[in-house]
């Protein structure tokens, strides 16, 4: 990707290079949060289908070396009352 953005560049004069290449960064971090924006939505929309059901498929911590805890579950919810409570906790060397 950078050698094609360098080629473009290429074709603009000097001066003009840095105006555009200054929006690289800007459109990079546009891009990432646009993508953030669609988990979001992705996410509620799944607590939308399944609105009695939150369900975290997995998040990791690692320790200070490195190593990483695995947590998963479910918790079901049914008229603002909390049902069945679902965890999985997975370590290998965690400290």
């Amino acid at each position: 990707m950078i050698r094609d953005v360098a080629t473009v560049l290429r074709w603009l004069a000097p001066r003009e290079r840095w105006r555009w290449l200054g929006l690289v960064p800007l459109v990079s971090i546009s891009a990432l949060i646009e993508a953030g924006g669609a988990l979001a939505t992705f996410g509620l929309l799944r607590l939308v289908v399944e609105p009695e059901l939150v369900r975290i498929r997995e998040f990791q911590l690692l320790d200070h070396h490195g190593e990483k805890l695995r947590v998963a579950g479910e918790l079901a919810v049914h008229a603002r009352q909390v049902g069945a409570v679902n965890v999985s906790i997975d370590s290998d060397n965690f400290e």
